[in-house]
């Protein structure tokens, strides 16, 4: 739904990072999240930040996995600002 570049073998890690970012600049907070093997947070600003991207691009979501997706990061972000917490993305 992004749009975002498929990973490049020819690249390091960062250099498809910066790809990776540089693909959604309307959506700085959802770029954070690049790696499955890293860990994420979010709190104030950044917090709210990112849930009013996942709303704007739940309005706008035709393929009902990405919709699923936004609404589960909406959701915990919610639960974490009404907690006064950080929410955070851990790996495994």
């Amino acid at each position: 739904m992004l749009e975002c570049p498929e990973w490049d073998d020819n690249q390091t890690i960062e250099g498809n990072r910066d790809l990776f970012r540089q693909s959604i600049p309307d959506f700085p907070m959802l770029a954070k999240i690049f790696h499955s093997y890293e860990d994420y947070s979010y709190n104030g600003h950044d917090l709210e930040s990112l849930r009013k991207e996942c709303r704007l691009l739940l309005s706008k979501a035709t393929d009902s996995q990405a919709a699923k997706a936004f609404r589960k990061l909406i959701y915990a972000s919610d639960q974490a600002a009404n907690a006064g917490c950080t929410f955070m993305l851990v790996c495994d």
